[in-house]
């Protein structure tokens, strides 16, 4: 490490990264040398003993070592070999002093630091800025160096507070937030979040006043005729989030905050920005070397976190995973920002025990040995976001039979469209074992199978509804068959007030169009009396979620131009036919 600190020191003070010193640490420069230097300036026999007492590599520079003054102690060499403490004759003899001592007979050697180092704010953001840009431009210097990004101390800005509220505030909106999230994104560990933000020692630091604006503007519902990017809580939410960033904080508080952001874009329609932060929280969690926490069991990869931070830090980038792909249903061609899953990778743990801080290493389990009943709710929407990579991989595969392409991307997908099936069952039995709510995870694989269907439709060509049936997958039917009763009593609740907002996710609105779009397809412009109804119900529902999500009034602007251009299709081959 000697070579790497002797040569940070040199930047250090190019920089003027130096660390201000009280009058009593000042170090002096000897006017003659020690018995255990060579010519000064030069190299010591010896590792000093501040270097000794911290089992650091000292670089031996002479007079004083560049860790010692880098971090402001006083430093002094042995004078022999096996001498283990300073010698109380050591000053004198050596002829230099390690801490100053008033002479009145002799003037004070010139120090190396005339007075206190005070820095001003100019300089103190600028040393900021370098450290953090050593950080990402070269970590390993960043590491064996042992630097520390410092901590912004700026106010927050006052709309900020205003919206955030006092520390019984910032509890009342977390509890609802926790009741709103728990079971279908929970990526906070909530007595993590309540030890530190109620903390009545300590002010919460900015990143976690961000996390708490987000938190509120994820559980705030919009106003009746209110635009979704025009809000003022979300401007200012987007407004700090830049903020931070450009301060160059980071921090997990951050990113959780960003994925809310993109979370409510998402929900809202709000494009590009959602497809924009979403692609920034891939980068920032890469930054945090998040994307690492999946392939270790013990989650640990040189992170240096308790096992509780790892487990936080790998649900939010599952979190990120799941955001990346759900913005690819509508277009499964674009590009991913992050890195697909692999079979081996770790999955969540069970949700109770993260959210109370309980959870233990041996409660991770990998994709591969998922599949059994005690798996958490996050951790079956982990699993299904797998699957749903793998969705993509084959509608994106070039590998298939140039021939007969529809027959061979029925053969290589069968395996992929069993296995979404058995998840489906599997979350089945979990809801009438373990009462969990609608599942998401269920969602998720149905919308894989129906985005595989309508691929497979596309290599067809089919061209009337006949033709769809003939072409539908078994699991298709199956899907269909199950789904279209669990979406009329749902439409039922939803228009009688029993399933309150927290039940409406983004992934039931996905799934309500999917379905929908199917349902389209197969009519081919000329639905029947039963999948017009059925049409007309989910529909429905879309419109019964605006409230909640905007994007539920994009997805039936887009159906209705399907039907139409469907339709408008149909009566141009009818008047070609007619015409020959």
């Amino acid at each position: 490490m000697g070579q790497w600190t002797a040569a940070f020191g040199v930047a250090a003070a190019s920089a003027d990264i130096k660390p201000a010193q009280s009058p009593q640490q000042r170090i002096s420069i000897p006017h003659n040398k020690s018995p255990n230097m060579q010519n000064s300036p030069g190299i010591a026999e010896r590792s000093c003993f501040p270097c000794r007492r911290s089992k650091r590599r000292c670089d031996k520079s002479s007079p004083f070592c560049r860790l010692c003054i880098r971090k402001g102690v006083a430093c002094s060499y042995p004078k022999h070999r096996g001498q283990r403490q300073p010698s109380s004759s050591h000053s004198a003899e050596s002829g230099w002093n390690t801490m100053p001592t008033p002479d009145v007979t002799e003037p004070d050697p010139e120090p190396i630091y005339a007075s206190p180092i005070h820095v001003s704010p100019t300089q103190s953001n600028a040393n900021s800025s370098i450290i953090s840009a050593i950080h990402f431009m070269a970590p390993k210097v960043f590491q064996e160096a042992q630097l520390i990004i410092p901590r912004s101390d700026s106010a927050i800005p006052n709309d900020v507070a205003a919206y955030v509220g006092d520390p019984q505030q910032i509890r009342d909106m977390a509890i609802a937030f926790f009741s709103f999230s728990a079971w279908w994104m929970p990526i906070i560990c909530r007595k993590r979040f309540f030890s530190s933000a109620l903390n009545p020692l300590s002010p919460p630091p900015r990143e976690l006043v961000l996390l708490a604006l987000c938190m509120k503007l994820f559980c705030s519902p919009l106003p009746p005729n209110a635009e979704a990017g025009q809000t003022d809580l979300y401007k200012t939410a987007k407004r700090f989030y830049s903020e931070l960033e450009a301060s160059g904080i980071t921090s997990i508080r951050v990113l959780q905050a960003a994925l809310f952001i993109a979370i409510y874009e998402i929900g809202h329609a709000i494009y590009p920005a959602a497809y924009f932060t979403v692609g920034i929280c891939a980068r920032y969690g890469s930054a945090l070397g998040l994307d690492n926490s999946l392939t270790d069991h013990m989650g640990d990869c040189g992170l240096g976190q308790s096992w509780l931070e790892i487990e936080e830090m790998r649900r939010v980038w599952w979190g990120v995973l799941i955001l990346d792909r759900m913005l690819n249903f509508g277009c499964p061609s674009r590009c991913l920002a992050t890195k697909d899953p692999t079979f081996d990778n770790y999955l969540p743990v069970d949700d109770e025990l993260f959210l109370s801080g309980t959870a233990k290493p041996s409660d991770s389990v990998s994709i591969s040995a998922g599949f059994h009943l005690k798996m958490g709710a996050f951790a079956r929407i982990a699993q299904a976001t797998y699957l749903l990579t793998q969705v993509f991989q084959s509608i994106n595969s070039p590998a298939l039979n140039i021939a007969d392409p529809a027959a061979s991307f029925k053969e290589t997908t069968a395996q992929l469209r069993r296995t979404l099936r058995a998840l489906v069952q599997a979350t089945e039995e979990e809801v009438s074992i373990r009462q969990l709510a609608f599942c998401c995870q269920a969602a998720i694989c149905y919308c894989g199978l129906l985005l595989l269907q309508d691929h497979y439709w596309q290599l067809l060509g089919i061209r009337s509804t006949q033709d769809a049936y003939d072409g539908m997958f078994q699991e298709t039917r199956s899907i269909l068959e199950s789904i279209w009763p669990v979406v009329s009593d749902l439409g039922s609740e939803m228009a009688e007030g029993n399933i309150t907002e927290r039940n409406l996710t983004l992934f039931l609105a996905q799934l309500l169009y999917q379905v929908t779009a199917t349902a389209t397809t197969i009519g081919q412009g000329e639905p029947d009396r039963e999948i017009k109804e059925r049409i007309d119900i989910c529909k429905r529902l879309l419109q019964l979620m605006e409230p909640r999500w905007r994007v539920a009034r994009v997805y039936v602007a887009i159906l209705n131009v399907r039907e139409a251009a469907m339709t408008s299709a149909n009566k141009l081959m009818d008047w070609r036919n007619f015409e020959i």
